[in-house]
């Protein structure tokens, strides 16, 4: 009996998702499944740091972040692969097997299709398995006659119910499993600071709890024109913030992240603003922000200068609707 974790994006949350078909074609295995739509690497950086006493008790772990990373980083390449490397070479040395789904879009740019395969290239020479989803995908378009792979997709990033069932069962049959476990607890150079901490660390914050299929967090809420400030622990001081999660649906304006006289400005809003059900996205900080002895938060309605966030929109008007920030977490470097 085999004990897989997976922990992934959207595709691996999915319906009739790929997972569907592992499991029909694994029907002994445990399989335990961490994943989280729209967060890229940083789902995988906190699993790992929740899990670590676990994770080396898994046969095998299967990991899929780039399908948005390559929003994410495409422009940062270097400082992406700096965080790969400090995420996956204590990963890898744990002796556990891991495969990345190399899952893509349908639809790439040239540029995006170089920065995909050095990335898989990358993780190959650290000691990643890697299974291509988009290969796969591409048989399938050939043995059906099909003129264009979108017809397989049920939009722009998630396959067709019965081609990601295939998916799931062609993984299944190359597979490998751990002989030997090195080291028993996983060490990475990150740290995050969950809205428990943040509730916990401010006086006047308010605080939610969201609890769903996929998640059950302590989230912070911070209004327009609030800031709340925090006492940073002088073992966390150097420490830089890599990227935030978020209740995208409960957020919308502008967020500044600040230290060391250092500010970031980041659009919250999107397509998400404003409906009733929670979800939760992470994006990454590019600007440079560095733990000092305080860290502060402000929420504000109209952001003149701010830093792209991928897959939100400044065009976004609703009604009636207050800038805000729902904060599940932040995430940081210590490298």
């Amino acid at each position: 009996m085999h004990n897989i974790l997976i922990a992934g994006n959207s595709n691996e949350v999915m319906k009739d998702g790929w997972v569907s078909g592992l499991e029909s074609s694994l029907p002994d295995a445990i399989i335990t499944n961490v994943s989280l739509g729209s967060t890229g690497i940083f789902n995988l950086i906190d699993v790992c740091l929740r899990m670590k006493e676990e994770l080396s008790s898994f046969d095998h772990i299967i990991v899929e972040h780039l399908i948005n990373d390559i929003s994410f980083f495409m422009k940062r390449r270097k400082y992406y692969f700096s965080l790969l490397h400090e995420l996956y070479s204590p990963l890898v040395a744990l002796g556990v097997p891991i495969t990345l789904m190399a899952a893509r879009r349908y639809k790439l740019s040239a540029p995006q299709i170089e920065f995909m395969a050095d990335t898989v290239k990358f993780l190959k020479v650290l000691g990643v398995n890697v299974y291509d989803v988009f290969g796969f995908l591409e048989k399938v378009r050939q043995s059906r006659g099909i003129r264009s792979i979108s017809e397989l997709y049920r939009d722009s990033a998630h396959p067709l119910p019965d081609v990601a069932v295939d998916v799931g069962k062609d993984l299944s049959r190359v597979l490998m499993y751990k002989s030997s476990v090195v080291q028993e607890e996983l060490s990475i150079p990150f740290f995050v600071l969950n809205g428990l901490w943040l509730r916990n660390n401010s006086d006047s914050v308010r605080s939610r709890r969201i609890s769903n299929s996929l998640v059950d967090v302590v989230s912070i809420v911070i209004k327009a024109e609030e800031r709340v400030t925090f006492e940073i622990p002088e073992a966390l001081q150097g420490s830089r913030l890599v990227g935030f999660f978020f209740n995208a649906s409960r957020s919308y304006g502008y967020c500044s992240f600040s230290s060391k006289e250092r500010k970031v400005t980041k659009l919250l809003s999107s397509n998400l603003s404003g409906r009733p059900s929670d979800v939760i996205w992470a994006r990454p900080v590019h600007g440079e922000i560095i733990l000092g002895e305080n860290f502060s938060l402000d929420v504000i309605s109209l952001g003149r200068e701010f830093e792209e966030t991928e897959f939100c929109q400044r065009e976004i008007d609703i009604p009636g609707f207050q800038a805000e920030l729902e904060l599940v977490s932040l995430v940081f470097s210590c490298h």
